[in-house]
């Protein structure tokens, strides 16, 4: 009878088990793919006048209608630099990500075009976070987010869907 219970036991606890790993277990591996998008940022140089901020990372769907899995890393910066200037720094990554099947894609969003940003529905949250900055002005310079955004299948992960 004893064995029995044991193995009753065993088997109950496998079921139960087995719905936390299919729900855990995506969620674990896409928070390490945006580790690794975040890693990309550190390969980039920035403006020598540009000082870092913050750091988001963000695992989200950010389609309106679509089904996929948003790895999302970027880096909120300051910088004395015009928009020009700034655009034109970041220019090569950004022309080199502008087709439609480009993964990552990189991009630059300034705190004062939050309004636009919010219509569009670029960023999610990170759209407010933009926004606060835009609220409260740095004195002689002017605030981005420079984000690296790559696209997967959606998996098994709740946030993607």
């Amino acid at each position: 009878m004893k064995r029995f219970f044991r193995y009753a036991g065993i088997g109950i606890g496998c079921i139960v088990a087995l719905p936390i790993v299919y729900v855990f277990v995506p969620i674990l591996l896409n928070n390490i793919q945006v580790q690794i998008e975040a890693r990309k940022l550190n390969d980039i140089s920035h403006p020598s006048q540009s000082r870092y901020l913050k750091r988001i990372l963000a695992v989200a769907n950010y389609g309106i209608a679509s089904n996929q899995c948003d790895f999302a890393a970027g880096e909120f910066r300051a910088t004395t630099l015009s928009k020009k200037e700034t655009e034109d720094f970041y220019a090569p990554l950004v022309d080199s990500t502008m087709s439609l099947t480009a993964n990552p894609t990189y991009n630059i969003y300034f705190a004062d075009e939050v309004d636009e940003i919010e219509r569009n529905q670029d960023l999610g949250i990170y759209g407010d976070l933009l926004g606060s900055y835009a609220l409260k002005p740095i004195p002689d310079e002017q605030v981005y987010l420079f984000l690296i955004v790559d696209a997967k299948p959606p998996g098994l992960d709740i946030r993607c869907h």
